[in-house]
């Protein structure tokens, strides 16, 4: 029985052993066969596709054409950035889009003839029945991807327009504004990236990230601000041209502005830099007691002019920042007057009311005309006036309170509004 046993171990043995030689033999024999084919062919195998481009039967030039042509094909490709209701399309070739630096040719020529027996079987397999698809990597310069959005940002980018009241009639109406739109680069160029990284080489759109600036007031609020709620006008026709000019260009800078409810308007910083390219001209303008030639010089007569429209309305006269003049002016009496200066003065009001108001002013012929509209809240009978009383205090100066009368349901009140003092001035 043992002596039996170990009988057919010998002999399974020696089978093993003849197999093992039979596989190398086979092997060697395929080894040889498939050099053969190769060294005879040099073409890729049948069935195996770059892409989507079947290259069966191609040699390695051929592939390198198609390589070429894929690569070109995608250069001439184009994807889109959409910002709001623009859009933009942009080259990949301007990215630097380009296969990596792969040898794609030699790798596709090998196919079905490297590796052991069984990674060629399979490979010629799957060629067989289609699936040995060849998937080509991209690159591209992350530099010129963000070069050319940042062109396109400028293109898209848009300020914010506040809307506004246009007078074409009697009534004011109001012109639509827009949301301010800023691209975000480096979001966008992240969002094209993550596109890129598992990108199926068809036509593309990316949404550009951007940044939106919504109008200080809505078109909802500014349709409120319709009832003339406090104007003024002053008279500047001195013939001096420059002084004018100041008073005009001024007067353009103020007109349009809208204050909301709780908000504090500084006409200062509507008025700034004080240049000639900001479209000032020297004028007479108070320095100290003495009047001198100053770059924006007049205006102050703007400021003073809105001051009276802004004292019409009846903003609370504690949220109301103004000082006078070293001396008397001309367009306005005593205690009316608001004087301004870049760096030390400023004039300044709060809106008191619930609703904005919107400031227009006109200037030309002349004339300085500010209005203030709002929604009015005041009753009808009730009726507003200012008065002045001036004290001579010798040697040419003066002293004077502002006092607003207010008659309602026929009851008056006399409310101090401000007191100044003045000296005379003098000229250099």
């Amino acid at each position: 029985m043992k002596k039996s046993f170990i009988i057919a171990k010998v002999v399974l043995l020696v089978a093993l052993f003849c197999c093992i030689l039979n596989v190398e033999k086979v092997k060697a024999e395929d080894d040889n066969k498939t050099e053969s084919n190769k060294a005879d062919s040099n073409k890729v195998c049948d069935g195996v596709y770059f892409e989507d481009v079947n290259i069966g039967g191609k040699t390695k030039e051929e592939v390198q054409s198609v390589i070429e042509e894929y690569q070109s094909d995608l250069q001439d490709k184009s994807f889109e950035v959409k910002v709001n209701d623009k859009t933009e399309d942009i080259s990949l070739d301007d990215i630097g889009i380009q296969l990596d630096d792969k040898d794609y040719a030699n790798e596709v020529i090998n196919i079905g003839y490297t590796g052991n027996l069984v990674q060629r079987y399979k490979d010629m397999a799957d060629a067989k029945q289609g699936k040995k698809v060849y998937k080509a990597e991209i690159t591209y310069d992350t530099s010129d991807l963000e070069s050319a959005i940042n062109k396109m940002s400028k293109k898209c980018n848009s300020k914010v327009v506040e809307p506004k009241l246009v007078f074409s009639g009697s009534a004011p109406v109001v012109k639509s504004g827009q949301d301010g739109v800023t691209v975000d680069v480096d979001e966008t160029v992240e969002a094209i990236k993550e596109k890129l990284s598992d990108w199926d080489k068809k036509d593309f759109s990316v949404e550009a990230k951007v940044d939106v600036e919504k109008p200080s007031v809505s078109e909802e609020e500014l349709e409120e601000c319709t009832d003339v709620i406090g104007e003024f006008s002053t008279n500047y026709s001195d013939g001096d041209a420059d002084r004018n000019k100041n008073i005009e260009t001024a007067t353009k800078f103020v007109n349009g502005s809208c204050v909301k409810p709780g908000e504090v308007f500084s006409i200062m910083s509507k008025l700034r830099p004080f240049t000639v390219a900001n479209g000032y001209a020297y004028g007479d303008a108070y320095v100290g007691d003495k009047v001198k030639k100053e770059i924006g010089g007049g205006i102050c007569q703007v400021s003073t002019t809105l001051y009276n429209a802004v004292l019409k309305a009846e903003f609370d006269n504690s949220g109301i920042t103004r000082r006078c003049h070293s001396g008397e002016v001309h367009y306005v009496p005593l205690s009316q007057d608001a004087m301004i200066s870049d760096g030390s003065s400023d004039f300044k009001f709060k809106n008191t009311y619930s609703t904005p108001v919107y400031i227009r002013g006109t200037a030309g012929g002349g004339t300085i005309k500010f209005t203030i509209y709002g929604k009015e809240t005041r009753s009808s009978s009730r009726k507003v006036s200012f008065e002045n009383e001036v004290q001579d205090l010798g040697e040419g100066k003066k002293a004077a309170q502002l006092y607003k009368v207010v008659t309602e349901n026929g009851n008056t009140t006399r409310t101090k509004i401000n007191e100044s003092k003045y000296s005379p001035k003098t000229s250099e």
